[in-house]
């Protein structure tokens, strides 16, 4: 017979929560949240989902609800920013509440990248590496570099400055 609640392991300063496959008593993940939020958690089974969040009824609504969302007590529309990109990261520590525009900037690579990197690109026409940034749909260029590795670096130092300053409302980042 399948769980109905989770098994939570002390781990220091956080809980892991052990993801159940459905109707099953097979672990297939682990979710991190900070002590605070034990007692709150819970209050509902978590399971993974197919995008890779835990997810279950709310008691209270009978709706859906993620757990970092259940944690911060935000809204749907409110985006919840996992810092280290790990969906499953539900410490307090690692979500922020942010836009769409500094969320859009904390990604992962794409799959198919061919440099292995988020915004950077071979400029065929050169022979260097160029270092890009999008923002509202427009490309910002940042440079030609020798190496990927180097662009990379360059766009990662501009986009903590736009992030800081995205986050702060700056004029002119």
């Amino acid at each position: 017979m399948p769980r109905r609640t989770n098994k939570y392991i002390e781990c220091g300063d956080y809980y892991k929560i052990e993801l159940y496959y459905p109707h099953t008593n097979r672990i297939c993940d682990y979710a991190l949240i900070s002590k605070s939020d034990k007692d709150n958690a819970q209050k509902v089974f978590w399971r993974k989902t197919e995008y890779g969040y835990a997810r279950d009824k709310n008691p209270a609504t009978g709706k859906d609800v993620l757990l970092h969302k259940y944690i911060t007590q935000t809204t749907k529309e409110t985006v919840i920013d996992h810092i280290n990109r790990n969906k499953l990261d539900c410490r307090r520590s690692n979500m922020r509440v942010a836009d769409s525009q500094i969320n859009s900037l904390n990604r992962n690579p794409p799959r198919n990248s061919l440099t292995g990197y988020k915004g950077v690109s071979f400029d065929v026409r050169s022979g260097k590496y160029k270092a890009y940034i999008k923002i509202d749909r427009k490309q910002f260029n940042l440079g030609l570099f020798d190496t990927p590795e180097r662009a990379n670096q360059e766009r990662i130092e501009f986009e903590s400055k736009l992030m800081y300053c995205l986050s702060r409302n700056c004029k002119g980042a």
